[in-house]
């Protein structure tokens, strides 16, 4: 499950930062990095895509809302974290 949900995290990233970033990595570049084959990254990008239906745009209120859920949930684990360093 830790494998799918690293691929499913390093598809949306590349994808991200084609849409939004003027300089863009080649995918070897991720692949790369991600630890998978060239191949294995083409085809998770085209699968992702084909899935959202080549429609990467997010409503701005929408990204908002889940934003702010996630660093809410995330919140208590970074405290956490930090006393036990302490």
């Amino acid at each position: 499950m830790l494998i799918l949900l690293n691929r499913l995290m390093l598809t949306a990233i590349v994808l991200a930062s084609k849409f939004l970033d003027d300089r863009k990595h080649k995918n070897e570049y991720y692949a790369k990095h991600g630890d998978i084959s060239l191949k294995e990254i083409n085809k998770l990008e085209i699968d992702f895509l084909e899935t959202l239906e080549y429609n990467l745009y997010v409503n701005p209120v929408l990204f908002y809302r889940y934003r702010e859920q996630l660093v809410s949930q995330g919140r208590p684990l970074l405290e956490n974290s930090s006393q036990d360093t302490m």
